[in-house]
C-alpha cells in the first residue's frame, strides 16, 4: 500500500510527528498531501508592532490550510525608542558593526612584524587587510547613516498612526476567524520570554536602535494587549493558554465594554502566566518609587481580583509582582487573588507578593484537593511567620508531587507588639536546607531546623 492509499485521517496523524523540511518534502508527492500538509507548515506566528507584520497575518489568514494549522500567537509589542532628535538619536543609537571595523585603528609596525611570525597572524592581517578596503568612508558612512535615521523616522509616524487606526484589531481578528485551532497567545515586551534574535527583524534593523519594554506611565502596549484580547471575542476563539509578560497594572484597571469581552476570553482559559513590570526607570535603572508607590494604592480597587476571578476554569497560574526591593513593600496577594478559588487548579507559581499568614495559608489550602505542583518565591508575611505558615500546609495535599521554595522569604520582625524569632529564611535549589524544607511540606515529618542544618 503505498503512502496515497491511506485514509486523510491516518495521514495528518503521520504529519504530525514528521520534521517541517519532510512535510514540505511530501506536499510535492500529490495535491492531497499538498493540502493536509499545508496545516503542519507554521503552527506558531511571531507578530511584531509594525505594519509589514500585520500584514504578514493577513495573508496567512488567506491562505486557508496554512491558517487551520495555526496553533499559538507570539505577540511582541515592542516599539521603538523615542528620540527628541537627530543627535540624541545617534548618540543612543548601536553602532553599525561596519563602523566599528572602519574607524578601528590599524595594527602598529611593530604589531604587524609580530603577527607575521605565525599562520594565524598571517590570516589577522589579510582580514583586516580585506575589511580596510571593503569599509565605507566616512562620506560613505554619513550617507548610511542619514537613510537609517529617515528610515526611523518614517517607522515611528507609522507607530503613531497605528495607535489610533484599527489595523492590529482588524488584522488579529482576521487571523483568529481564519485559525480556529489556535488556542494559545503570549504578549510580552522586551522580548521578556524569548531571548532570542527574532525581535531584530529588518524594519528594526535598519533603525539601528532596538526595541524596548513598557514603561507603566506609558500604555500603549496596555493598548495592544487589551485590542488581542478584543479581537479573540469577535472571533469567538476559545483560548486555553494566556501569557502576558510584562504588562502595567494599568491595564486591569479595565472600561466596562472591553472589560466584559476580557473577562469572557479569560473565562475559557485552564493556563494563565501574568508578570507585572518592575518598577524600574528606564533611564537610571533605578526604582521608581512614585510608580511603585501608585501600584500599591490603585490595585485597591479590585480590579486584578476581578480579572483573576473571572478564570474560574484554571489548572494552571502564574503570577510575578512586580519587582520591589529596598524597603519597599511588595505587592499584597489579597488584592491580587482575593479570595478566589479555581475548583481545578493544579499548578500555582506565586513570586514577589506580600501577604499575611493566614490568607496565604487558606489560599493554598483550599485547594488542597486538586494542587499537584507549588511554587513560591521571594515573598513576604506581613503578619505571621513562615514557621506557623509551613506547619499549616505541611503533608495535607494528598495529590501534591512537586514543592519549589526559592529566593528570600520575609517576615516584619515586629507586628502588634510581637517580636519573632526570625526575620527570613533564604531559599536556594541546591541548599540543603531548602531541600528539607521542601520535603517537609510535602510529606510532614519534623520542621527542619536552619541552625541544626548550618551545623551539620
Amino acid at each position: 500500500m503505498s503512502l496515497l492509499q491511506l485514509p486523510p485521517e491516518l495521514l495528518h496523524r503521520i504529519c504530525g510527528y514528521c520534521e517541517l523540511a519532510e512535510i514540505k518534502s511530501a506536499r510535492r508527492a500529490s495535491t492531497l498531501l499538498a493540502a493536509i500538509g499545508a496545516e503542519y507548515l507554521l503552527s506558531e506566528v511571531e507578530v511584531f508592532f509594525v505594519r509589514e507584520s500585520f500584514e504578514k497575518l493577513t495573508r496567512i489568514a488567506r491562505s486557508s490550510g496554512v491558517a487551520k494549522g495555526v496553533r499559538a500567537l507570539c505577540f511582541q509589542a515592542d516599539r521603538l525608542q523615542a528620540f527628541g532628535s537627530r543627535t540624541e538619536w545617534d548618540r543612543k543609537r548601536d553602532r553599525l558593526e561596519v563602523e566599528r571595523d572602519a574607524f578601528r585603528a590599524a595594527p602598529t609596525r611593530a604589531e604587524v612584524q609580530a603577527l607575521r611570525t605565525t599562520p594565524r597572524g598571517e590570516r589577522l592581517l589579510s582580514r583586516w587587510a580585506t575589511k580596510a578596503e571593503e569599509a565605507p568612508t566616512k562620506s560613505d558612512m554619513k550617507g548610511l547613516l542619514s537613510a537609517a535615521y529617515e528610515q526611523y523616522t518614517i517607522l515611528r509616524q507609522d507607530e503613531s498612526r497605528m495607535e489610533t487606526d484599527a489595523t492590529a484589531r482588524e488584522s488579529l481578528r482576521t487571523l483568529f476567524k481564519a485559525a480556529p485551532r489556535l488556542d494559545s497567545i503570549v504578549f510580552t515586551v522586551a522580548n521578556e520570554l524569548r531571548h532570542t534574535t527574532t525581535t531584530n527583524i529588518e524594519s528594526f534593523k535598519k533603525t539601528l536602535t532596538h526595541p524596548f519594554g513598557d514603561r507603566d506611565n506609558q500604555t500603549w502596549c496596555i493598548h495592544q494587549l487589551e485590542a488581542t484580547l478584543c479581537a479573540a471575542y469577535e472571533a469567538h476563539l476559545e483560548l486555553k493558554s494566556l501569557v502576558i509578560a510584562t504588562i502595567s497594572y494599568r491595564f486591569f484597571g479595565l472600561q466596562a465594554g472591553a472589560a466584559e469581552q476580557i473577562y469572557q476570553v479569560v473565562s475559557k482559559l485552564v493556563d494563565l502566566q501574568v508578570n507585572f513590570n518592575w518598577c524600574y526607570d528606564n533611564d537610571t535603572d533605578e526604582m521608581d518609587y512614585a510608580e511603585l508607590s501608585g501600584l500599591l494604592r490603585d490595585v485597591k480597587d479590585a480590579r486584578l481580583v476581578r480579572f483573576f476571578s473571572s478564570a474560574g476554569q484554571l489548572h494552571r497560574l502564574k503570577i510575578g509582582g512586580p519587582y520591589s526591593d529596598h524597603g519597599i513593600s511588595k505587592l499584597p496577594l489579597i488584592d491580587t487573588v482575593g479570595d478566589t478559588v479555581w475548583p481545578e487548579l493544579h499548578t500555582l507559581h506565586l513570586k514577589h507578593f506580600e501577604c499575611t499568614q493566614e490568607h496565604l495559608s487558606h489560599l493554598i489550602s483550599r485547594h488542597a484537593r486538586t494542587l499537584e505542583s507549588l511554587h513560591l518565591n521571594e515573598m513576604v508575611i506581613s503578619d505571621g511567620n513562615w514557621n506557623d505558615f509551613l506547619e499549616s500546609i505541611a503533608g495535607k495535599f494528598p495529590e501534591l508531587k512537586e514543592v519549589s521554595l526559592r529566593g528570600e522569604f520575609g517576615c516584619l520582625p515586629r507586628h502588634h507588639g510581637v517580636e519573632y524569632d526570625f526575620d527570613f529564611y533564604d531559599m536556594e535549589g541546591i541548599d540543603p536546607f531548602t531541600k528539607l524544607m521542601q520535603d517537609y511540606v510535602l510529606n510532614r515529618g519534623s520542621l527542619p531546623d536552619l541552625a541544626a542544618v548550618e551545623d551539620d
